[in-house]
């Protein structure tokens, strides 16, 4: 009987010193993390400058480690949040790293600011290539961008020209007209473009 308690006790200050233990790693790890971005002077906007200058010249790891530190220090309504998803998002798609692609992707485009180029960045990744099971996350996350930017047809010639890349023509005549109709400066050739697909 008093093995059995002695045991029980043992175990229970196993499984707390586990737990105890566990905590410890995971603040020193947050601390690992958040601390150089805490301690590093400069603003988020010449954090992003720079990390765009590294992803440039091909260093990706000193690229990737900036974005991480400007989406710590940047407020989230801050168009630097865009503009590191954006560039994590690349770098991801370069390590052929799709499923964290998608994740900055969808984090990019949900930022205060969004540019088209994000969408022209990642477009073959689900046309052809690695997420092409996953077309719907793109579909509404360029439909969503392009109503929530009408005036820029970009997004909506984009989005118009991966569905006719993808066979899905009355998609895309849908949304070069709703270019045209938004006064897109190239109504000319997209109303070509529709003639194309309706014959």
């Amino acid at each position: 009987m008093n093995n059995f308690l002695t045991n029980k006790l043992n175990a229970y200050f196993i499984v707390v010193g586990l737990f105890v233990l566990t905590l410890l790693v995971a603040g020193i790890l947050t601390l690992v993390k958040y601390v150089p971005a805490w301690m590093d002077t400069r603003e988020p906007v010449e954090l992003v400058g720079i990390a765009i200058e590294q992803q440039d010249n091909g260093n990706l790891g000193e690229a990737k480690q900036l974005y991480q530190r400007t989406l710590i220090k940047a407020p989230a309504d801050s168009p630097t949040v865009y503009h590191a998803n954006r560039g994590l998002m690349n770098i991801a798609l370069q390590e052929g790293k799709y499923q964290v692609a998608q994740t900055y992707f969808l984090r990019a485009n949900n930022a205060i600011v969004i540019y088209f180029h994000l969408f022209t960045d990642i477009v073959d990744a689900y046309k052809t290539g690695p997420l092409m099971n996953q077309r719907k996350v793109f579909e509404d996350a360029l439909t969503s961008a392009t109503k929530r930017v009408p005036n820029d047809t970009n997004f909506a010639t984009t989005l118009a020209s991966y569905y006719r890349d993808i066979n899905n023509n009355q998609k895309a005549i849908e949304w070069y007209q709703f270019a045209i109709d938004h006064n897109a400066p190239n109504a000319d050739l997209l109303q070509s473009e529709i003639a194309n697909l309706r014959s």
